[in-house]
């Protein structure tokens, strides 16, 4: 016979999930990429839903902001990261933790055709456990720059346009 008097539920867990963005004004460009043979951080300007664990590295925040990194606490994560990308070549994504020089995740090999305005997204998804807290950024490397729109085409839709979008999901 089943104890149903037991309620204690702290064997459910609802994880908490942020929405960390780059995001900038209506019909902006994603901007250029820098220079080729090199990884570069992604901007990471807006911070959303359960953004408790979650603090925003250095740079201002909000549409059109600077910040390029934000510092996870210590627990364990799953995370999706996507971003835009435009005439770039052989196109990698990476999630590195700046604190400890670790790759956390890698897109696989993407191209993104330099001609006839070819786009891409490459794709993370990683799981992770950080022992202590960690300066978290999103990089990228680039075979081709066009010096415009590397990071991306606007579609100039009057929405403000999101050209990275990584969501942090906390497991414990």
């Amino acid at each position: 016979e089943k104890d149903r008097s037991n309620t204690n539920m702290a064997h459910i867990v609802k994880p908490a999930v942020a929405i960390i963005q780059d995001r900038k004004a209506a019909g902006t460009i994603g901007g250029a990429g820098g220079t080729t043979g090199s990884f570069h951080d992604r901007t990471l300007n807006t911070f959303k839903g359960e953004t408790w664990f979650v603090t925003p590295g250095t740079g201002t925040t909000g549409v059109g902001g600077t910040c390029a990194s934000f510092t996870l606490q210590a627990g364990t994560y799953k995370v999706h990261a996507i971003s835009s990308f435009m005439n770039t070549n052989g196109t990698t994504l990476k999630l590195l933790d700046s604190t400890n020089t670790v790759d956390l995740g890698i897109s696989g090999p993407y191209y993104v055709s330099a001609g006839g305005g070819a786009t891409g997204d490459p794709e993370i998804n990683c799981t992770f456990t950080l022992t202590s807290s960690a300066l978290i950024k999103l990089q990228y490397r680039l075979g081709n720059t066009n010096s415009t729109n590397d990071l991306g085409q606007s579609n100039s839709y009057g929405v403000d346009e999101v050209y990275s979008t990584v969501v942090v999901e906390k497991l414990k």
